[in-house]
C-alpha cells in the first residue's frame, strides 16, 4: 500500500503468509487504515500482526481493532501492527487476540499492540486485555475484559470521535464495536420463502433438504453445503430459490 485509504472494513478469512503479513495491508508506505476489525487467524513470519505487517512514511492506522490469533512463526508478531518506521503512527486501537512468536533483540518480541519500532514513531492510546492476548505492550495500556466492556472505557479510546460503541447486539462479545459494526443495513428489500423447500432451524443448526448458502445482511457468503451450523448473528439463507431471514442468539 503506497498511500490512500482501507476503512470500514472487517476481515474473518484465515491468512498464511510470510514476511509483512497483515489482515489488511501486508508493506504499508504510507496513508491510512482506519474503522477496520480482523477477527481472522493471521499465521505468518516476522514484521505481522491481525491489522498491517509493517508501516512506513508517516502512515497511520487508528480506530482499528483485533480479535484474531495473531501466530508469528518468526520474531515479533502483534495484535495491529508488526513494525513501524519513520514516523507512523498507530492510535486509539485495542486488541484481545492472543499472540504468539518468537524473541529477537533485533528483530522484536510480540507484543499486544506493535511488536517493534523505531524512535520517531508514536503509539497512542491503545488498549489490550493480557488474559487474552497471552503477552503485554510497554506502548499500550493493559486492562481487564470487564473494564474494556465499561462506558468510560468508549469515551477513552474515541478520544472525541464517535468510532466505537457498546456491543449491545453481543456481535463482539460484548467488547467494543465500530460504529458502522451496529448498524444492520442490507439491500435485500424483500424475501421469499416458497413451499416447496422449507428452511428451518435446529437450535443453531440450518435444516434443509437442499445445499444451503448462508451470507451476513451486507451480502457477504460466510457458509453453505448441507450441514451448517451458525455463531450468534443476523443471517440471509438461501436454498433452491427460497431465502430465509434468522436470527441466532
Amino acid at each position: 500500500m503506497g498511500g490512500g485509504i482501507v476503512e470500514y472494513c472487517e476481515n474473518r478469512g484465515k491468512l498464511d503468509a510470510n514476511t509483512f503479513s497483515g489482515g489488511f495491508v501486508g508493506e504499508m508506505e504510507g496513508g491510512i487504515v482506519r474503522f477496520c476489525s480482523n477477527r481472522g487467524y493471521i499465521h505468518a513470519a516476522t514484521e505481522m500482526s491481525g491489522i498491517i505487517g509493517q508501516g512506513a512514511n508517516n502512515g497511520i492506522v487508528n480506530y482499528c481493532y483485533n480479535t484474531g490469533h495473531a501466530e508469528c512463526i518468526g520474531f515479533g508478531g502483534a495484535g495491529i501492527a508488526g513494525a513501524l518506521y519513520d514516523s507512523f503512527s498507530v492510535s486509539n486501537s485495542y486488541s484481545i487476540g492472543k499472540t504468539e512468536g518468537q524473541e529477537n533483540k533485533w528483530m522484536g518480541i510480540p507484543q499486544a499492540i506493535v511488536s517493534s519500532t523505531d524512535t520517531k514513531c508514536t503509539i497512542k492510546n491503545c488498549y489490550y486485555v493480557k488474559e487474552f492476548t497471552g503477552v503485554d505492550d510497554e506502548n499500550a495500556t493493559a486492562v481487564t475484559a470487564d473494564e474494556m466492556k465499561q462506558a468510560d472505557f468508549l469515551t477513552k479510546i474515541n478520544a472525541g470521535e464517535d468510532a466505537f460503541v457498546a456491543d449491545t447486539k453481543n456481535i463482539n462479545n460484548g467488547f467494543p464495536i465500530l460504529k458502522w459494526q451496529a448498524t444492520e443495513a442490507t439491500g435485500i428489500k424483500h424475501i421469499n420463502n416458497f413451499a416447496s423447500t422449507a428452511i428451518n432451524l435446529d437450535g443453531n443448526t440450518v435444516v434443509c433438504d437442499q445445499p444451503v448458502k448462508v451470507y451476513t445482511l451486507e451480502g457477504v457468503l460466510v457458509a453453505s453445503g448441507h450441514d451448517v451450523t451458525l455463531d450468534k448473528g443476523t443471517y440471509v439463507i438461501k436454498a433452491d430459490g427460497a431465502m430465509k431471514k434468522v436470527v441466532i442468539k
